[in-house]
Protein backbone atom coordinates (compact mmCIF):
# COMPACT_ATOMS: atom_id res chain seq x y z
CA UNK A 1 0.00 0.00 0.00
CA UNK A 2 1.16 3.50 -0.82
CA UNK A 3 2.26 5.46 1.65
CA UNK A 4 3.35 8.19 -0.28
CA UNK A 5 3.02 11.50 1.62
CA UNK A 6 0.71 13.42 -1.20
CA UNK A 7 -1.71 9.96 -1.21
CA UNK A 8 -2.32 10.46 2.70
CA UNK A 9 -2.61 14.37 2.37
CA UNK A 10 -5.10 14.21 -0.28
CA UNK A 11 -7.68 11.57 1.51
CA UNK A 12 -7.43 13.80 4.25
CA UNK A 13 -8.37 16.52 2.43
CA UNK A 14 -10.82 14.43 0.66
CA UNK A 15 -12.47 13.39 4.23
CA UNK A 16 -12.03 16.83 5.87
CA UNK A 17 -13.92 18.52 2.73
CA UNK A 18 -16.45 15.67 2.98
CA UNK A 19 -16.84 16.26 6.62
CA UNK A 20 -17.71 20.31 5.89
CA UNK A 21 -20.31 19.06 3.44
CA UNK A 22 -22.08 17.11 6.01
CA UNK A 23 -22.24 20.03 8.79
CA UNK A 24 -23.47 22.21 6.02
CA UNK A 25 -26.66 20.74 6.77
CA UNK A 26 -26.99 21.10 10.13
CA UNK A 27 -29.59 23.92 9.63
CA UNK A 28 -31.82 21.77 7.50
CA UNK A 29 -31.69 19.38 9.96
CA UNK A 30 -32.01 21.27 13.18
CA UNK A 31 -35.48 22.36 11.87
CA UNK A 32 -36.25 17.79 11.86
CA UNK A 33 -37.32 16.07 14.99
CA UNK A 34 -34.05 14.46 16.52
CA UNK A 35 -32.05 16.08 13.79
CA UNK A 36 -29.44 17.68 15.78
CA UNK A 37 -29.10 14.00 17.60
CA UNK A 38 -28.96 12.32 14.07
CA UNK A 39 -26.02 14.94 13.10
CA UNK A 40 -24.20 15.04 16.09
CA UNK A 41 -23.68 10.95 16.05
CA UNK A 42 -23.29 11.11 12.53
CA UNK A 43 -20.44 13.86 12.92
CA UNK A 44 -18.72 12.30 15.98
CA UNK A 45 -19.00 8.67 14.53
CA UNK A 46 -17.17 10.40 11.20
CA UNK A 47 -14.21 12.26 13.01
CA UNK A 48 -13.48 9.28 15.19
CA UNK A 49 -13.94 5.92 12.58
CA UNK A 50 -13.13 7.72 9.22
CA UNK A 51 -9.37 8.68 10.48
CA UNK A 52 -9.08 5.31 11.80
CA UNK A 53 -10.17 3.16 8.91
CA UNK A 54 -8.04 5.30 6.55
CA UNK A 55 -5.10 4.81 8.02
CA UNK A 56 -5.85 0.92 8.69
CA UNK A 57 -6.33 0.98 4.84
CA UNK A 58 -2.88 2.53 4.51
CA UNK A 59 -1.37 0.34 7.21
CA UNK A 60 -0.36 3.64 9.28
CA UNK A 61 -0.10 3.22 12.74
CA UNK A 62 -2.67 5.77 14.59
CA UNK A 63 -0.30 6.52 16.88
CA UNK A 64 2.16 7.68 14.00
CA UNK A 65 -0.22 10.47 13.56
CA UNK A 66 -0.34 11.38 17.32
CA UNK A 67 -3.93 9.56 17.94
CA UNK A 68 -2.29 8.64 21.34
CA UNK A 69 -3.01 9.48 25.01
CA UNK A 70 -0.53 7.56 26.74
CA UNK A 71 -2.67 4.39 26.82
CA UNK A 72 -5.14 5.76 29.08
CA UNK A 73 -7.26 3.21 27.28
CA UNK A 74 -6.05 0.61 28.40
CA UNK A 75 -7.50 1.15 32.16
CA UNK A 76 -10.84 0.05 30.23
CA UNK A 77 -9.74 -3.85 30.68
CA UNK A 78 -10.11 -3.02 34.51
CA UNK A 79 -13.52 -2.69 33.97
CA UNK A 80 -14.70 -4.58 30.96
CA UNK A 81 -14.13 -8.11 29.63
CA UNK A 82 -11.96 -9.76 28.58
CA UNK A 83 -10.12 -8.43 31.50
CA UNK A 84 -6.61 -7.21 31.19
CA UNK A 85 -6.56 -8.35 27.77
CA UNK A 86 -3.57 -5.71 27.14
CA UNK A 87 -1.57 -5.83 29.88
CA UNK A 88 -0.03 -2.70 29.30
CA UNK A 89 -0.32 0.09 32.48
CA UNK A 90 -1.06 3.37 31.29
CA UNK A 91 2.13 6.09 30.80
CA UNK A 92 1.43 7.83 34.34
CA UNK A 93 5.01 9.63 33.17
CA UNK A 94 3.38 10.84 30.07
CA UNK A 95 0.69 11.73 31.92
CA UNK A 96 2.01 14.00 34.42
CA UNK A 97 4.39 15.59 32.33
CA UNK A 98 1.34 16.67 29.47
CA UNK A 99 -0.35 17.62 32.92
CA UNK A 100 2.18 20.28 33.60
CA UNK A 101 2.27 21.74 30.24
CA UNK A 102 -1.28 21.74 30.20
CA UNK A 103 -1.58 23.51 33.14
CA UNK A 104 1.01 26.17 31.92
CA UNK A 105 -0.78 26.71 28.96
CA UNK A 106 -4.01 26.75 30.54
CA UNK A 107 -2.68 29.69 33.08
CA UNK A 108 -1.10 31.77 30.03
CA UNK A 109 -3.77 31.33 27.78
CA UNK A 110 -6.83 31.54 30.65
CA UNK A 111 -5.94 34.66 32.57
CA UNK A 112 -5.87 37.20 29.87
CA UNK A 113 -8.53 36.12 27.67
CA UNK A 114 -10.32 36.38 31.28
CA UNK A 115 -9.22 40.20 31.50
CA UNK A 116 -9.85 40.99 28.18
CA UNK A 117 -13.59 39.29 28.35
CA UNK A 118 -14.38 41.59 31.25
CA UNK A 119 -12.75 44.64 29.72
CA UNK A 120 -14.87 44.44 26.13
CA UNK A 121 -17.53 43.99 28.58
CA UNK A 122 -16.71 47.13 30.70
CA UNK A 123 -16.22 49.04 27.42
CA UNK A 124 -19.70 48.10 26.07
CA UNK A 125 -21.36 48.86 29.82
CA UNK A 126 -19.80 52.56 29.54
CA UNK A 127 -20.38 52.92 26.00
CA UNK A 128 -24.35 52.12 26.15
CA UNK A 129 -24.69 53.23 29.41
CA UNK A 130 -25.63 49.59 30.99
CA UNK A 131 -24.49 47.99 34.10
CA UNK A 132 -22.11 45.58 34.07
CA UNK A 133 -23.70 42.17 36.01
CA UNK A 134 -20.86 39.60 37.06
CA UNK A 135 -22.41 36.99 38.16
CA UNK A 136 -20.09 33.74 38.65
CA UNK A 137 -22.67 30.87 37.55
CA UNK A 138 -21.52 26.90 36.83
CA UNK A 139 -23.50 25.27 34.26
CA UNK A 140 -26.73 23.60 35.63
CA UNK A 141 -25.74 19.59 34.91
CA UNK A 142 -22.01 20.48 35.30
CA UNK A 143 -20.65 16.78 35.08
CA UNK A 144 -23.19 16.35 32.73
CA UNK A 145 -21.63 19.56 29.94
CA UNK A 146 -17.51 18.08 31.45
CA UNK A 147 -18.26 14.37 29.92
CA UNK A 148 -20.12 16.00 26.87
CA UNK A 149 -17.27 18.60 26.03
CA UNK A 150 -14.82 15.48 26.17
CA UNK A 151 -16.11 12.51 24.48
CA UNK A 152 -18.53 14.25 22.28
CA UNK A 153 -16.97 17.51 21.27
CA UNK A 154 -13.44 17.86 22.11
CA UNK A 155 -11.96 13.83 21.60
CA UNK A 156 -13.58 13.28 17.76
CA UNK A 157 -12.36 16.98 16.71
CA UNK A 158 -9.01 16.50 18.16
CA UNK A 159 -8.67 13.19 16.73
CA UNK A 160 -10.08 14.61 13.56
CA UNK A 161 -8.34 17.69 12.84
CA UNK A 162 -5.17 17.97 15.32
CA UNK A 163 -4.30 13.98 15.18
CA UNK A 164 -5.64 12.85 11.63
CA UNK A 165 -5.70 15.95 9.06
CA UNK A 166 -2.58 18.06 10.67
CA UNK A 167 -0.41 14.86 10.88
CA UNK A 168 -1.41 13.85 7.09
CA UNK A 169 -0.64 17.58 5.96
CA UNK A 170 2.63 17.92 7.90
CA UNK A 171 3.71 14.31 6.02
CA UNK A 172 3.59 16.80 2.97
CA UNK A 173 4.43 20.09 4.07
CA UNK A 174 6.37 19.56 7.24
CA UNK A 175 6.83 22.54 9.72
CA UNK A 176 9.60 25.17 9.82
CA UNK A 177 7.33 28.17 10.67
CA UNK A 178 7.29 29.37 13.92
CA UNK A 179 6.06 32.61 15.67
CA UNK A 180 7.16 32.64 19.34
CA UNK A 181 6.11 28.73 20.23
CA UNK A 182 3.44 28.40 17.79
CA UNK A 183 4.21 25.71 14.38
CA UNK A 184 2.92 28.09 11.71
CA UNK A 185 3.67 26.46 8.67
CA UNK A 186 1.23 25.74 5.99
CA UNK A 187 -0.15 22.16 7.10
CA UNK A 188 -1.27 23.36 10.93
CA UNK A 189 -2.86 27.15 8.74
CA UNK A 190 -4.84 24.16 6.51
CA UNK A 191 -5.57 22.43 9.37
CA UNK A 192 -7.45 25.09 11.59
CA UNK A 193 -8.86 26.84 8.33
CA UNK A 194 -10.82 23.53 7.96
CA UNK A 195 -11.26 23.44 11.52
CA UNK A 196 -13.05 26.74 11.69
CA UNK A 197 -14.73 26.62 8.78
CA UNK A 198 -16.65 23.37 10.16
CA UNK A 199 -17.98 25.85 12.77
CA UNK A 200 -18.93 28.58 10.28
CA UNK A 201 -21.06 26.29 7.95
CA UNK A 202 -22.74 24.50 10.26
CA UNK A 203 -24.25 27.57 12.07
CA UNK A 204 -23.50 30.57 9.26
CA UNK A 205 -22.15 32.98 11.28
CA UNK A 206 -18.60 34.63 10.60
CA UNK A 207 -17.58 35.06 14.04
CA UNK A 208 -17.17 31.87 14.64
CA UNK A 209 -13.95 31.93 11.91
CA UNK A 210 -12.43 32.74 15.55
CA UNK A 211 -12.08 29.29 15.96
CA UNK A 212 -9.19 29.43 14.11
CA UNK A 213 -7.06 30.91 17.21
CA UNK A 214 -7.48 28.59 19.47
CA UNK A 215 -7.19 25.91 17.07
CA UNK A 216 -3.26 27.18 17.11
CA UNK A 217 -2.86 26.21 20.38
CA UNK A 218 -4.72 22.77 20.24
CA UNK A 219 -2.23 22.12 16.69
CA UNK A 220 0.54 23.18 19.57
CA UNK A 221 -0.09 20.85 21.94
CA UNK A 222 -0.18 18.25 19.65
CA UNK A 223 2.98 19.13 18.12
CA UNK A 224 4.52 19.29 21.18
CA UNK A 225 3.72 16.44 23.04
CA UNK A 226 2.75 13.89 19.86
CA UNK A 227 -0.47 12.99 21.58
CA UNK A 228 -3.87 14.50 21.32
CA UNK A 229 -4.44 14.30 25.07
CA UNK A 230 -3.60 17.59 26.19
CA UNK A 231 -5.30 19.14 23.03
CA UNK A 232 -8.44 17.33 23.79
CA UNK A 233 -8.59 18.74 28.10
CA UNK A 234 -7.48 22.04 26.45
CA UNK A 235 -10.33 22.11 23.81
CA UNK A 236 -12.73 21.04 26.40
CA UNK A 237 -11.99 23.65 29.28
CA UNK A 238 -11.96 25.97 26.05
CA UNK A 239 -15.41 25.08 25.78
CA UNK A 240 -16.62 25.21 29.02
CA UNK A 241 -14.62 28.74 30.17
CA UNK A 242 -16.96 29.98 27.44
CA UNK A 243 -19.81 28.38 28.50
CA UNK A 244 -19.25 30.17 32.27
CA UNK A 245 -18.62 33.36 30.88
CA UNK A 246 -21.65 33.59 28.96
CA UNK A 247 -23.68 32.89 31.87
CA UNK A 248 -21.58 35.23 34.51
CA UNK A 249 -20.74 38.13 32.88
CA UNK A 250 -23.31 40.41 31.15
CA UNK A 251 -25.18 44.02 30.49
CA UNK A 252 -28.22 45.05 32.33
Amino acid sequence: MSTNPKTIAALALGAATLLLFILMSTPWLNSLPNGPLILGVVVVLFEITVPIEILKYLKIRVRDFNIYAHRIDTLLDIIFPPYGIKKLLPDFPGIVQELVVLLKTTVIVFIPYIIGYWAFFNLLAIKDNLELIISFNLPPQLWYEIIMQIFAIALPEELFYRGFLQSALLRKWPNRTFIAVLPLGRAVVVTNLFFALGHVVSAWSPTRLLTFFPGLIFSYLTYKNKSIFSAILFHALCNLLGIILYSSVFLK
